[in-house]
């Protein structure tokens, strides 16, 4: 195959698999696939804020332990 011919089955490929994801994503199931994803991107979001304050509060102890230098 010459080198156009496998660049424009690459290009057809990734259109159909295009075509594919947005036929999903438009039905029912695709709807609550994103609803789902979206749920736990926010269950994620809001577990990291928790550990960078865990973290900033950890540090803080960690800091009025150590003895004052001057």
């Amino acid at each position: 195959m010459k080198g156009s011919t496998k660049t424009l089955l690459g290009f057809l490929a990734g259109v159909a698999v295009s075509a594919g994801v947005y036929a999903f994503l438009k039905s029912k199931k695709g709807k609550q696939f994103t609803k789902n994803m979206k749920d736990k991107a926010d269950e994620l979001k809001e577990d990291l804020a928790d550990l960078g304050d865990k973290a900033r509060n950890a540090m803080k102890k960690v800091e009025e332990s150590l003895p004052q230098s001057k």
